[in-house]
């Protein structure tokens, strides 16, 4: 983890079979939402770490699909703030796009 122009910086990599297509980035976003519901202000963005510049809100699904993140990708998380919460909430989001992506799969859903 790391600190730039006031924001938090961790890199991960996306482990998920498929990369961050639809689900995936529904789900990111769905994760996120709720952190835009504390704080109004905040800013949470997934970027490649070849092109840190080109970022995607994660609190748009069509953003984070326009990354084209598949398997083996190394993205950069980026949140607004270094304080713990920051720190909190970087890592949360590394830790998910790093996962599998569970609920979000591709498999439909078993019947019961």
């Amino acid at each position: 983890m790391r600190y730039e122009n006031g924001f938090t910086i961790e890199e991960t990599t996306v482990t998920n079979e498929p990369g961050i297509h639809a689900r995936p980035s529904a789900f990111i976003v769905k994760r996120c939402n709720p952190y835009l519901v504390e704080n109004k202000n905040i800013e949470i963005y997934l970027a490649k770490t070849k092109s840190p510049e080109e970022k995607a809100s994660c609190f748009s699904i069509m953003d984070l699909m326009t990354l084209e993140a598949s398997r083996g990708t190394k993205l950069l998380v980026y949140i607004k703030g270094t304080d713990e919460r920051a720190q909190r909430i970087c890592r949360e989001v590394s830790d998910l796009v790093s996962g599998d992506f569970e609920g979000a799969s591709n498999k439909p859903a078993s019947k019961i």
